[in-house]
């Protein structure tokens, strides 16, 4: 993998399989803890395991005090819940935010829905990053669905990009 360049305020996207992505993500996490005071993960695919080996230093260190992990199963789940998110960052001073996939969950949406819904997610997302001050990833694979396809086409032309 690069070397990432990840920026405060800017969303960055991690490009890649899904099962790269969330090795990735582990380390990230684990590279995040030595930086941020607190990291909140939205794992969109019900994939983040806490008792994965990355994550053995840091249970030696107390570190998942500092990790909140939310879970939705569907892009309109996450959207109806960003105010709730958002919520969340200033309670618990969030630092760093990591959503493991934007475009696999569209797997099982409409077509014509995936662009607009994942534009509204993206802008609040983006507000958030400024607004907090925050390091934002997020996990974008390919797919052979057609929905969730079209959400990985719109985030690699929209946003900054690092490939696994």
């Amino acid at each position: 993998m690069q070397s990432m360049q990840l920026h405060v305020g800017e969303p960055t996207i991690l490009n890649g399989e899904w099962n790269e992505i969330r090795s990735s993500f582990y380390a990230l996490s684990g590279r995040l803890q030595k930086h941020c005071k607190s990291i909140m993960i939205i794992d969109t695919m019900n994939g983040i395991n806490p008792h994965h080996f990355s994550y053995n230093y840091a249970r030696t260190q107390d570190a998942f005090n500092a990790i909140h992990c939310v879970r939705f199963s569907s892009p309109y789940q996450l959207w109806s819940n960003m105010s709730a998110l958002e919520e969340m960052i200033r309670q618990k001073s969030i630092d760093a935010v990591i959503i493991t996939s934007l475009s696999l969950p569209f797997t099982r949406e409409d077509l014509e829905d995936v662009v607009p819904l994942l534009q509204q997610i993206m802008e609040r997302i983006e507000h958030m990053s400024k607004c907090h001050n925050l390091v934002v990833v997020i996990g974008n694979s390919p797919s052979p669905e057609d929905a969730a396809e079209r959400a990985h086409q719109f985030l690699l032309c929209k946003y900054p990009l690092l490939v696994v």
